[in-house]
């Protein structure tokens, strides 16, 4: 199954937000089952092909919006989601899920906010 087969199962990423700054840290790990975790002839892949530490930084109203979103919308982060600003990581044929909780300063009127993402490739 291809992304474009099932894009109403995806969230999008509000368009009101930006995109990551850069430079970023990246980490290439391993999406597919362990030959020991296999069930089925095929290995499958279940886990991220790349961690990604990300930063953002928000104005209030943005930061409003991203606690929504990451809260309510994704379910504290555990639910996939598409952006567009994926090609920007090397990754247009796949998805992001947040790596576990996100990181915010207050830097006078501007939040600064650091989080690791998972990205899983889709073929």
């Amino acid at each position: 199954m291809t992304i474009a087969e099932w894009p109403e199962a995806l969230i999008e990423w509000p368009e009101s937000l930006p995109s990551p700054l850069y430079p970023h840290d990246q980490e290439y790990v391993s999406g597919l089952e362990s030959p020991e975790e296999i069930l089925w002839p095929y290995r499958t892949r279940k886990r991220p092909d790349l961690e990604d530490s990300v930063e953002f930084v928000f104005t209030a109203a943005q930061m409003l919006t991203f606690r929504t979103f990451f809260h309510d919308t994704l379910n504290n982060g555990s639910n996939p989601f598409s952006a567009d600003w994926l090609t920007l990581l090397d990754e247009d044929t796949g998805f992001v899920r947040f790596g576990g909780a996100y990181q915010a300063t207050l830097l006078g009127y501007h939040w600064r906010v650091t989080a690791r993402l998972e990205l899983i490739a889709v073929e």
